[in-house]
């Protein structure tokens, strides 16, 4: 009769105390990077210029969309930031002089872009695919959509 864990069993446990304290660890550093930046953003001012600044040198793609009905890939590009590539789009101008900073355009269906003087506008082009995209428009015949499609599979195989 043996005494005692066999040793494959203490072997585990002495496992699981090293792993328990690394995480331990782990969590500790988190906590002070965490500390660390509430920390620096008390002590730096809030200064709107700076956010300003910041939003100034923004991304040139600043985001890719599925678009829900038609599955088509969308993004909107900030013609003004400093990290676009050389053949990138110029900033265009509407009928009273107004600068049109964000692009619009449809990656599936190579169609002209779009131009909005604000993000938000620039948004509300992405929902609204269909009324200047030629290819978006055809898609969003509700027969040709993905969802419906999946739906209508799905509902013939059922019936089967």
């Amino acid at each position: 009769m043996s005494r005692g864990n066999a040793p494959e069993a203490k072997n585990a446990r002495r496992r699981r105390l090293i792993e328990s304290a690394k995480a331990r660890g782990r969590q500790l550093e988190i906590a002070l990077d965490r500390a660390r930046v509430r920390a620096a953003q008390a002590i730096a001012p809030h200064d709107e210029e700076t956010i300003t600044a910041e939003r100034e040198r923004s991304r040139y793609v600043v985001k890719t969309y599925v678009h829900r009905q038609t599955g088509s890939r969308i993004r909107i590009l900030d013609t003004e930031a400093e990290d676009g590539p050389r053949e990138r789009l110029l900033p265009a101008t509407d009928g009273h002089g107004e600068i049109m900073r964000y692009a619009v355009e449809c990656l599936d269906h190579d169609s002209e872009p779009q131009y909005y003087a604000t993000l938000k506008d620039a948004t509300k082009g992405v929902r609204n695919s269909a009324k200047w995209c030629k290819g978006c428009r055809q898609t969003n015949v509700p027969e040709m959509r993905p969802k419906v499609n999946a739906r209508n599979k799905q509902l013939a195989q059922h019936r089967l």
